[in-house]
Parts: structure tokens; sequence; C-alpha cells
């Protein structure tokens, strides 16, 4: 521990601070060698009495395996990333019950990218924990935790550099060895300063020799080269133990790994008293590994190819079978068909990326059609599981297979995921026309209808999906992405209510198979675009349960589901559970990269920043964002979300030229409106016509959007109403106007737009407050105050026309410290407020139950509470 005192001594001062419920993380990066994993096993044992401790280290052989990392801390190792950190969390809550734990993660540069963004996600959201995190890595972090390490209120970032002479002194002085400053000195240059390195001379060399005057230092000047020297110095047997060892290249039972060298395990004795090699405790009894991953790259570097292969055959006749076969590949030396049909079956019941390799080593020792078969399954399960750029690598492998249906949908699938529509349509089409393998054309077809729906090209999606579920070899993946496909297509091309129709022969009222939740969620989403709020709440806040429930949806969809939930608790009214949704759907953009719907995301925060809390600098910030996402990356759906969230922002701003700007195609008649939208961005539209004075322009906006509702059936009788009511005002007709009002009030539904209904009541309040009727106003303007909640802007609207007639407002009860509560305690005080558990709150936000109660406890103090109680009969904090 030369040299890091300091460091050593501020890790331990966090851990103290996570006794008090102040959780932290500690990233300690440095070079192979530079001492990580030393100071981390001096930090353990120097945590104060009473810590748990969780451990797990990365294997660069597990790289590619899907949370391979994740599930030796407890995550199960299935579903995706989102998934496991809420696992992670769950499981260091239930560890919080018997003291404050301790995370240690080694090796985090070789851990597979789930873990990698699972790990983070679950760091991110604690809150009042007592976990330490402790996380060690080379340098050169390229994802969210480059950016995680480096701020320094949510991290402790601790660099293990190279020594300085001093410390090469300090660390001779550990050893009982009193260098000098020339000694050090030489030392210190001889080694660069790197910590193995010098302890390893330290260890190597005797102090007659590291202390001399003059002269060069007799051990060689690289750690590999005095690794090796070392190891020759050892007894033949213990030397063969060490091969065997660097050939499994992981920890292993000792008893196994003699039996692979042909050796006594006491052989093992020296090379560990040599300080090449460490003995733990495993699962199957005391496991060796080598002291270090540079010792192993020492001793299987100098080892010539044709003794590697012999080494391979040994360790594969004394391993399980699924190890031994990837020794068995690494020993061959040519074709070997019988070894690619063994891989072949063992990659059956496989996540896909283990199943991918497991082909693509098949593909490498197999020849002729079965090669280029097994390549082409390999590429495809890549591009399945998300792994893109994996897959992208072996593009020139796929272009040299032979023409044919199978090289076609490979390169149709690589196209479409570079973002190659031409390409890949032309692919999916060769690959999915008549004749071919029945599995590959059913696949092929059912791309290409995604392809088509997502292109917008809604008759031919449905065509093409309608095909596809009549086809044999339908897996029950795709036989899902079929009916999406077709009822988003159908939305494409006659509207959402059509999308849903096409949908409901598949889909019970009611789900409770979570291999459907793929199919609610899509449920969902057409019902918000069939103006449907209240049900589209309904069926997307259920997928979202189903989730939590079982892990059978993928991260991209997750976040639709918590984005598309917000927009549709926008609409109606419940601003709380759409800021926690929203919250939600970013950090999972942040957390899994999800940049392409950043634009989303950004344009819901901007408008509750806006419609509901009348913060206009935060809209603002928030529309910049979205503007950033679009140019970037951004889709004609994000560009579009985007230009709505700048129209409703400034509505609530009483901005109606703003408004009319943004769609200045629709109100020209130049723009088409795609069969798809809801619709329920329009009113806004025919209103600003109507603020400006421009009643013409209004009047043609309104019989257009009649036309649009009655071809899409969405039901906007009662919006549609009311905004004639409104044209009849502005042409003075007040009669007419207010029996326009009358019927449309009558009209409303349940799905009716929150922030539409609320106008519809003020505008009818207002115009009998103009025509001498107090009284009546009255009423009506006080159902639209009611109606609005906690929507500053329009609330603010409706308390002005209030005070015209001189009655008090009605009584809203404003919580002592409400304004000072944090975005994340206003989330607990919405669903705490609704009678959930602290277990159920923390399930809904994706952090722990100690999150809950830290937030939970911070809230009583700033409203001056005590008990849940009392939370719930105070009015809902506004957001």
């Amino acid at each position: 521990m030369a040299g890091r005192g300091a460091e050593r001594a501020a890790i331990v001062g966090r851990a103290r601070d996570v006794v008090d419920g102040h959780p932290a993380v500690v990233w300690v990066e440095g070079e192979a060698g530079a001492g990580k994993s030393a100071l981390v096993d001096a930090v353990v044992g120097d945590l104060p009495d009473g810590f748990g401790v969780l451990r797990a280290e990365a294997d660069e052989l597990d790289v590619e395996e899907p949370l391979a990392l994740a599930a030796q801390l407890g995550a199960g190792g299935s579903g995706s990333a989102g998934h496991a950190a809420s696992e992670l969390l769950r499981g260091w809550s239930a560890a919080q019950d018997r003291g404050p734990l301790a995370v240690v993660v080694e090796d985090l540069h070789w851990a597979d990218p789930d873990s990698r963004t699972a790990l983070l996600g679950a760091v991110r959201r604690l809150a009042g924990d007592r976990v330490l995190v402790v996380v060690t890595s080379r340098p050169g972090a390229t994802d969210g935790w480059a950016r995680f390490a480096l701020d320094a209120r949510r991290c402790l970032r601790v660099d293990v550099g190279a020594l300085t002479g001093a410390e090469v002194a300090e660390l001779g002085a550990l050893h009982g060895v009193g260098l000098g400053p020339d000694a050090a000195a030489r030392l210190h240059a001889h080694t660069a300063g790197h910590a193995l390195h010098v302890r390893t001379l330290l260890t190597e060399l005797s102090p007659e020799q590291l202390t001399r005057r003059d002269g060069v230092l007799p051990a060689p000047r690289s750690l590999a080269a005095t690794t090796l020297a070392a190891l020759t110095a050892l007894p033949a047997p213990t030397r063969e133990l060490a091969l065997a060892l660097a050939t499994v290249a992981r920890p292993i039972p000792l008893p196994t790994v003699a039996r692979i060298a042909g050796v006594a395990p006491d052989a093992a004795d020296a090379l560990v008293a040599s300080g090449l090699a460490r003995v733990r405790d495993g699962d199957a009894g005391d496991e060796i590994a080598f002291a270090h991953p540079l010792h192993r790259v020492a001793v299987w570097d100098d080892l010539a190819p044709s003794r590697r292969r012999a080494w391979h055959r040994a360790a594969a006749r004394h391993l399980g079978a699924r190890e031994s076969l990837m020794h068995r590949v690494a020993a061959a030396e040519g074709p070997d068909d019988a070894l690619g049909a063994d891989l072949e079956i063992a990659a059956t019941g496989l996540g896909r990326v283990p199943a991918a390799r497991m082909l693509l080593a098949a593909a490498g020792v197999s020849t002729g059609e079965r090669a280029e078969r097994l390549l082409l399954d390999a590429v495809a399960l890549l591009v399945a599981a998300g792994r893109h750029r994996q897959a992208a690598a072996h593009r020139p492998a796929v272009e040299s297979c032979a023409d044919g249906p199978h090289r076609d949908l490979v390169l149709g699938m690589l196209d479409w995921e570079a973002g190659d529509a031409g390409p890949a349509e032309a692919a999916l089409s060769r690959a999915a026309a008549p004749g071919g393998p029945p599995g590959i054309v059913t696949a092929a077809t059912v791309r290409l209808a995604v392809l088509l729906y997502t292109a917008g090209r809604g008759d031919e999606a449905v065509a093409t999906a309608v095909r596809a579920l009549a086809m044999p070899g339908l897996t029950t993946e795709d036989e899902r992405e079929a009916w999406i496909a077709l009822a988003v297509g159908e939305q494409m091309r006659s509207g959402a209510v059509a999308g849903l129709a096409r949908l409901e022969p598949r889909l019970p009222p009611v789900v409770a198979d979570p291999a459907d939740t793929d199919l609610l969620v899509a449920r969902g989403t057409l019902e918000f675009f069939a103006a449907r709020p209240a049900r589209a709440v309904a069926d997307l806040t259920a997928a979202i349960q189903l989730s939590h429930a079982a892990p059978t949806m993928a991260g991209d969809r997750l976040t639709r589901a918590h984005l598309q939930l917000a927009n549709a608790q926008i609409l109606t009214g419940d601003w709380a559970s759409a800021a926690i949704h929203a919250r939600l759907a970013s950090r999972l953009v942040d957390e899994e990269d999800l940049v392409w719907v950043r634009a989303q995301t950004e344009g819901i925060h901007a408008r509750l920043a806006g419609c509901v809390r009348g913060d206009w600098t935060a809209a603002e910030a928030h529309l910049r964002a979205a503007g950033e996402a679009v140019g970037q990356l951004g889709s004609l759906e994000a560009a579009f979300t985007t230009l709505i969230a700048r129209a409703l922002v400034a509505d609530a701003r009483q901005d109606p030229r703003e408004i009319l700007t943004v769609f200045g195609g629709l109100v020209a008649g130049a723009a088409p409106v795609p069969m798809s939208t809801a619709l329920t961005w329009w009113p806004m539209v025919v209103d600003a016509a109507l603020d400006v004075g421009d009643t013409a322009t209004a009047a043609e906006l309104l019989a257009r959007l009649r036309t649009a509702a009655e071809e899409r059936s969405i039901d906007l009788h009662a919006v549609v109403t009311g905004l004639g009511a409104r044209l009849d005002e502005a042409r003075g007709d007040v009669e007419g106007a207010i029996a326009g009002y009358e019927r449309a009030t009558e009209a409303l539904g349940p799905e009716v737009v929150l922030l539409d209904r609320g106008k519809l009541l003020h505008r009818h309040g207002r115009l009998l407050l103009d025509r001498g009727d107090p009284a009546s106003a009255r009423e009506r303007l006080e159902a639209a105050l009611a109606v609005f909640g906690h929507a500053a802007p329009y609330e603010a609207r409706v308390r002005r026309d209030l005070d015209r007639i001189r009655a008090a407002s009605p009584s809203v009860p404003v919580q002592r410290g409400a304004a000072e509560l944090t975005e994340r305690e206003r989330e607990v005080v919405a669903l705490v407020a609704r009678g959930m558990t602290n277990r159920e709150v923390a399930a809904e936000l994706y952090v722990t139950d100690k999150a809950v109660e830290y937030h939970l406890g911070n809230v009583f103090a700033k409203l001056g509470i005590r008990s849940r109680r009392a939370l719930r009969d105070l009015t809902p904090v506004p957001h």
C-alpha cells in the first residue's frame, strides 16, 4: 500500500458516511498491475464493523455473455439491463437489513455491456441506502461510466498511477528492504514505477542486489520476462501446473488443474509461494488462479502454437462439456465437421449471444455450406440480441457466402440496423420471395413488415404482416412482431382505431401472460393515438407491472412504455404520475443509451415544465435539448413530437402566433396529416387562429379537424362542438355560442383531454360572465378550476376571471414546505398518497426500499407531519 495511504483513507471515509445512510460510489482506475486490487483488498479489511461484502470479478472470457457479471451480484442473468438493475437494487435493499453493504466489482473493463449498464443504473438510483460500491477498471471507459466517474458529487474517483521514487522506497521498506535514494531511483527507472513489477523484483532479488551502488539490476526489464524467470526457477511439476492454469485462464479447483497438468495437487505450493498464483475459496473448494492477469499473459505468450494446442487438448479431456468444446476449437489444426456438429448442438437452448459465439466457433471448424449456414445463423442472433457492432464486424464474411435467401435475410438485417432502408428492403424482399426455405422466408417476411410500417407504408405493411401470420414455422417472437406490424400498419393507413380492431382478435381485454407484454404496449400506444388516454393509461400501466413480474420486455420497449404512459397521463391530467414516468423514461434513455427517443422524453419534460409548472426557463431548456436530439438522430416521430411540445408550451404561455408558426404547414394546407396521428394537438391550432382574430382560418381548420376525426373514427365530438361554440362567439352569435357550450359540456366523456375539458368550461364561464350571469359563470369557472388542478398557467387564467366577479377562489390548502420538495420527493409523495407501500413505491420508481424511506423521512420533516395518513390527507403537492 505504499503511496496509497491518502486514497485508502478517503475510501474508508466514504464507508463511514455509508453507515449513516449516505450511499457512495468509488471508481478506482489504473493500468494493469498498478495495484487496484491491492488497494481494494486493503479497504475491505479497513471497513467499519458490521459491513457485509458482496464481490464480483469480470472475466475477459465472459465479455460477450449478457449479464454475466450482474449474475455474480445476484441479478439472475436474464432479461434486459434495466430489469437487472432493479434486481440488483432489490438484493442490496434486502442485504441492508443486516447492516451496511460494500459491493466490490473488479475489472469492470472486462464486463459485458449489459452488466455495465445494469450496474450503472443501480448505483444512480441509490439514495438513503447504506451501500458502498467500489469499482475497479483500466482507463478508457467510453460509456455512461465515463461521465459518472467524473461527477465528483456522486462518485469518488481514485487514479492508481505509477509509483514515485519515494513510494518505491516506501514499498521496499514494507518488504524489509532499506532502499537508499539512489537504489530507489534505479529500481523506479528499471520498472517505470509499475507497482506489480516493483513488488515482484522486491520478492525475487536479494537485498544486496537491490541496494548495491553500481551496475544494472540483474533482473530483466519487463514484467513478462521477470515472471518467466521466476517460473523457470520452479520445479518441473510446478511449471506444468502453471501452463495448465494459463490454458484454462480462469480460477479453477486445484484438483482439476492438477489433473490437466498430470501432476500432484501439491505442485501448486511452490507456485503460490513464488507469488505468481493465489488460492481462494470457491463453490467447489479451493480454487487456484494467477495472482495477476499479467502473469498469466506472460506465461501463455511464451508458448509456441503447437504447445498451446496440446494444452488445449489436455484441458478438453478434463473440463465440463461446454468449456471442453471451446478448448477443442482452440486445439483444432484444421476443419473438423464433427466438432462443428457438437458445437451446433451445444448452442441449442443458450441465450442469443452465447449461442452466437458457439455457432461462430462451429462455422470456423466446419466446411462448405454447413460453415456458411452456421455463420449466417450466428450473425442473425447477434443482430436480434442488439449486438449490432459485433454483427457488422462479420459482414465481409456474410457477403462472401453464396447467394441465396439466407444470405439475403442476414444482409437485410445488417442493412436495416445500419440505417440503410433501401438496401435492407431489397435484400429482405429477395429473402421473402416464395420458394425459399420456409423458416427463412417467414423470418424475412416479418422483418419486411416491420420495415414497411416504420417507413409509413401502411397498405404494404398490412399485406405483408397478413402473409407472415399465415406462414409455417412462425416463432412465438416473430408471431408477436407480425401482429404489431399488422396493427401499426393498419394505423398508418386507416388510423389508430382501425389498428386496434386489427389487434383485438389476438389480445384479450385483460392480459396476464408476460410474453404478451410487447403486444400490450402496442395496444396502449394505439389507444393513445386513438384519443383514448384513459384506456392507454390502463394498458401501459399493466404492461409495466407485467414487466416487473417477468423481465420479457426489451429495454427500448420498456422505455417506450414509460414514455407513452407519461404522454397519456398528461392528457388525463395526472401530472404527478406523468412526471414520474417521464423521469423513468429519461433514466432508461441515459442508462441504455437509447438516443433515438431522447427528443420524445425531452418534449414531455418541456410540457410538464411549461403547461403544469409555468417554468418557462426549464421548458425552453428541454425544448432546446429536444431540438438537438432531433438534429442528431431524429426520426419523423421525434421531429413532430418536438413541434407539438413547442406548440403546447406556447399555448400555456398564451402565445398563439408561435403556435401558428409551428404549424404553418397545416395552416397553409400544405402539410399532409398522417393517419396515425391522435389529433389531440389540433384544437389548440384552431384556438390560436381565433386568438389572433382570424375566424376564416379557424373555420377552415375546424372543418378539416372534423373531417380528419371522422376519417380516423376518433371521437372528438365534445371538443369540436366546443370549438364551434367559440367560433360562433367570435362571430358575435352569443346565444348560439352559449347553446354550443352547453351541448359540448353535456357531451364530455371520460376520454376528453383534461386541458380541453378545462378550456371548454372556462370559456363557457367567461362568456356567461360577459353576458351578465355571474352566478352561472361562477359555477362553470369553479368547475374549470377544479379540472385544471395544479396546471399553474391555466389555473391562473381562471382565477383572474373569478376575481372579476369578486368570488373567493376555492380554498386550496398549501402544504407547509411543499415548495422545498425535490423532484424525487414529489414522486414518492404522489405514490404514497395513493396508498402504496414503500416496497410498491420502490418497484414503481426502480429504487430500493431504503431510498423510499430516506425520501419519505425528508418529506415528513419538510411538511411538518409524522405519518403517511397525514400525507394522504394533504392536497397533492403540485408539480
